[in-house]
């Protein structure tokens, strides 16, 4: 049996990263069967018929293809247009210019770091939106977000992923800090304002 083995985050969609979160977390009885469970899910084969029909020769052959795993992403630049399969998008890169319902929903979404790993799809789906032939955005509805998502989930590559979630979670991080700041401050003024107007009545 040939499995169709990755060689690099381009080739490994968000689903398949997902599914290899879940064979790293769990217990395995030794490290083959680790590997086995990792080769599974990158090939969406399953466990029982690589331990069947995967010969020892091909086995270690596929283990040294999924050594990138391990290795440094490269650099990735984020860019306002990209085609994903046969879909092309448009991206907003300025995440202050978005919509207050985007920042509610990324909010949501990233609470907590195992969150955002297994968001992946629904954070990239909040600030990608499809265009038609001409290049023009198609209205989004929610039943259109939700396609957005299941099929950027099925076909974006981690390499794709991982450059525009970390890019995304970034520059939210830095606007929900200035924004908490604002908030801080503008709360003081108000009660300080408050308590001269209560101060001078009394």
């Amino acid at each position: 049996m040939k499995l169709k083995v990755p060689s690099g985050w381009d080739e490994v969609t968000i689903k398949q990263y997902y599914n290899l979160c879940e064979a790293l977390e769990m217990d395995w009885e030794d490290d083959t069967q680790k590997v086995i469970a990792m080769l599974s899910a990158l090939t969406n084969t399953s466990i029982k018929d690589i331990n069947n029909e995967v010969g020892v020769s091909d086995l270690r052959r596929y283990i040294k293809r999924i050594a990138f795993i391990s290795t440094k992403r490269k650099e990735f630049i984020p860019r306002p247009t990209i085609r994903i399969g046969k879909k092309r998008f448009n991206v907003d890169l300025i995440i202050k210019s978005s919509a207050a319902s985007s920042f509610i929903d990324l909010s949501e979404l990233v609470k907590t770091k195992e969150l955002a790993n297994l968001n992946t799809h629904r954070v990239l789906a909040i600030f990608f939106h499809e265009v038609n032939w001409f290049g023009f955005r198609k209205k989004r509805s929610i039943q259109s977000q939700k396609d957005i998502e299941n099929y950027l989930l099925e076909n974006c590559t981690m390499d794709i992923a991982f450059g525009y979630s970390a890019f995304f979670l970034t520059s939210w991080l830095n606007l929900s800090k200035a924004t908490e700041a604002f908030l801080k401050r503008e709360t003081e003024r108000m009660v300080r304002k408050v308590a001269n107007q209560v101060e001078r009545v009394s």
